[in-house]
């Protein structure tokens, strides 16, 4: 299992480890498990849908997220703009990986992806919806500010206004806005759009002559998925990547690479990219 984990900053790794009780010892180790299972699926999953999707070789996607995993400062404002909303949730993302397994919730299982897909493309314009909490925005703006150049653009509903305090949300502190997870330090690439993505995002493909990465993680009904799509594609320039999560949700993906006559790139059967 370490061999496999040692990607990970070493605080990182023993950051996980609670020895203060029995339950947290076993909260722990189900907890470094999950990493090991997930950075496993990212080295022979992600790693090469990323490389396949974008034309860079493994090799520097690898020195990508070596650079990540030392940049201490980064994963210490990210725990400590957790904590300050989950005060009684002693690690990040220690909640998410022993809660929300099944959900994919480990940082490394989408977030660190997005991280290495922004790093390898160096956009300038980066297009998602469905931010919520602001944990994959969080890599992504890191690797904005690696790249050292671009922005990002993201979209998502109003908790307060559509009632995501209710059981599909149990889990989102109670009176915190969209992207509460960003720290401060990376906000000043992010520009954050609330409300409809049916109403915003015509609004804001507007306002803008292109963009290089469109993120879909929001509705993923087929009906949403499919508008997010035929929304975005003219807009994207040459070359461009869209990436959509969750695609095992509907056909709506499949069909929509059809219809613009791409082959989709494909990892672990849950996030779909095409190259325009």
């Amino acid at each position: 299992m370490f061999r496999t984990i040692k990607l990970l900053h070493p605080d990182y790794v023993r950051g996980r480890i609670d020895l203060t009780s029995l339950q947290g010892l076993k909260l722990s180790l189900r907890s470094l498990v999950f990493l090991k299972k997930n950075l496993t699926n990212l080295r022979k999953g992600h790693l090469a849908f990323i490389s396949k999707l974008v034309g860079v070789k493994i090799h520097y996607l690898e020195q990508y997220l070596a650079e990540l995993n030392r940049n201490t400062s980064f994963f210490e404002s990210l725990e400590q703009q957790y904590l300050s909303v989950w005060p009684s949730h002693r690690f990040y993302p220690h909640f998410f990986e022993t809660n929300y397994p099944s959900k994919g919730g480990s940082v490394f299982f989408q977030s660190v992806t997005m991280y290495l897909l922004v790093r390898a493309m160096r956009p300038n314009v980066v297009i998602e919806t469905g931010g919520a909490g602001g944990k994959s925005s969080t890599f992504i703006l890191q690797a904005l500010k690696d790249n050292q150049q671009g922005r990002l653009v993201t979209l998502d509903l109003n908790p307060e206004a559509t009632g995501r305090l209710n059981s599909e949300y149990s889990w989102w502190p109670q009176g915190q806005p969209s992207y509460f997870l960003v720290p401060d330090n990376l906000r000043n690439r992010l520009d954050i759009r609330l409300g409809d993505a049916k109403t915003n995002l015509p609004k804001l493909l507007e306002e803008i002559d292109s963009f290089d990465l469109f993120r879909h993680d929001s509705d993923h009904s087929y009906e949403h998925m499919l508008f997010e799509f035929r929304a975005a594609w003219p807009m994207l320039r040459d070359g461009g990547i869209l990436v959509s999560d969750d695609i095992r949700a509907n056909t709506s993906f499949y069909e929509f690479c059809q219809e613009v006559d791409r082959e989709p790139v494909v990892s672990l059967q849950a996030l779909g990219g095409i190259q325009k």
